[in-house]
């Protein structure tokens, strides 16, 4: 079963169902590239629906200051189901 995507960009970021959960799952780093899973908000959640484009600086907002979120942080991170 494919896992509820909502919103991504190829090779910048996902948000999607993760269990009960939402995750924003995005890649990290700059000479070696890492992946961060954030569990987010449903404060969060309900700004992305409305506004799609939120996801996009959210996902700024944690690349620039790595401490924020890391208490939500996922580890392993994890990525969404494809059929």
């Amino acid at each position: 079963m494919a896992t509820e995507v909502l919103a991504e960009e190829a090779w910048n970021f996902v948000v999607f169902r993760h269990g009960d959960d939402w995750v924003l799952t995005y890649l990290a780093g700059s000479v070696g590239l890492y992946e961060v899973s954030i569990k987010l908000s449903k404060e969060e959640v309900a700004r992305i629906r409305t506004t799609p484009a939120f996801a996009k600086s959210l996902t700024e907002q944690f690349r620039l200051t790595h401490e924020v979120g890391r208490e939500r942080e996922l580890r392993p991170a994890v990525w969404p189901t494809r059929k």
